[in-house]
């Protein structure tokens, strides 16, 4: 597993920096702080697309009372 800030610290390497990366994938510089930052949380299928990433949904059981 690994989070969407991980996955955009990727990029920044790679592409030399967060304006840089997000130009290259076409994201807005904004949403990109605002992904890496944790305030937006459920970026777009395409946004992941464009990350390189799927979204995987897992369920746990609530503890008995």
């Amino acid at each position: 597993m690994i989070t969407i800030k991980e996955r955009l610290e990727f990029f920044e390497e790679k592409y030399g920096g967060a304006n840089a990366a997000a130009e290259f994938l076409g994201i807005d510089r904004a949403y990109w702080s605002r992904l890496k930052s944790g305030e937006k949380k459920n970026p777009s299928d395409s946004v992941l697309y464009r990350l390189e990433l799927l979204k995987v949904v897992t369920y746990k059981r609530k503890s008995p009372k």
